[in-house]
């Protein structure tokens, strides 16, 4: 690795050249292929040399003295190892330069290089110039249509590939948020419909239980006047038996006293008692005449 020296003045300074140097022997090849931006660290660190890990585009190095010599990550990747066959990756925006606009988006980053160099350019006309077979793809699509037996060159770049990622996977959290808000909204309605169907159904026991009491209290009322007409009934029957009864024995009686006295008036049979009586009957009349 190239060792960086700073000195007094705040500035830095190459110990040694670059590019780095790859195997290129016959039968082999070098590619790089990452998932984040190309220009990255952890990539970076296989072919480029640079003091700061953010210094992925000449934008991201600012003002900072005394680093003419040290280029970016990008510039490296591009103009230092040309013998790269494969470079795929995220992080495009430091290969366009300010004027350019993105590709696929058609509109330019503010993080894109200030330097008014286009890396991509440049890398299509170092191929160019060299008279190899090479091409630039952006998307999928453009990448499943290239034939890898007439390319010698493949550079693939896609803007904030981890961010594309984050937001799917942020997006994908959201859909699951919103699929957990639906279930429990749906469950929360449910067992709202649950309380509601029971409160009816409570509700519509209690109806029927008080329709029920009210039958039953009917029916009893209704069997009390019965019952009360009943008596009545059967009070009035027995009244008219007992006084039917008494009158019949009443009758008996008078009709045995009456045979009593008859046979004793006829016991006696004598004439002179019927005359006794007959002139006392008329002694009681003429005193209630005087």
């Amino acid at each position: 690795m190239t060792n960086f020296l700073r000195d007094e003045e705040n500035s830095f300074r190459v110990s040694s050249s670059y590019p780095v140097s790859f195997d290129l022997s016959p039968g082999k090849s070098v590619g790089l292929v990452t998932t984040t931006r190309i220009t990255h660290a952890t990539p970076g660190a296989a072919f480029a040399h640079i003091p700061f890990r953010d210094w992925e585009s000449v934008t991201n190095m600012g003002n900072v003295t005394g680093c003419d010599k040290v280029k970016d990550i990008a510039y490296q990747l591009v103009m230092d190892n040309p013998n790269v066959q494969v470079i795929l990756g995220g992080g495009r925006r430091s290969f366009l330069d300010d004027k350019t606009p993105d590709p696929r988006s058609g509109q330019i980053n503010g993080n894109q290089r200030n330097d008014s160099l286009n890396l991509i350019e440049e890398w299509k006309k170092e191929k160019e110039g060299r008279g190899v077979s090479h091409t630039f793809v952006s998307t999928k699509g453009e990448f499943d249509a290239v034939d890898p037996d007439n390319i010698d060159y493949l550079m693939g770049k896609t803007e904030k590939a981890k961010r594309r990622r984050k937001r799917k996977i942020s997006m994908e959290r959201k859909k699951a948020k919103k699929r957990r808000r639906k279930i429990s909204m749906e469950r929360k309605k449910a067992k709202r419909r649950r309380r509601r169907r029971k409160i009816s159904m409570a509700r519509e026991k209690a109806k029927r239980r008080r329709k029920i009491s009210m039958k039953r209290k009917k029916t009893k009322r209704r069997r009390r006047k019965m019952s009360m007409e009943r008596k009545k009934t059967k009070r009035r029957r027995r009244r008219k038996i007992s006084m039917e009864i008494k009158k019949a024995k009443r009758r008996r009686k008078r009709k045995i006293s009456m045979e009593r006295k008859r046979t004793q008036e006829c016991r006696r049979g004598s004439i002179e008692g019927g005359a006794e009586k007959q002139i006392k009957k008329e002694r009681r009349n003429r005193r209630l005449r005087i």
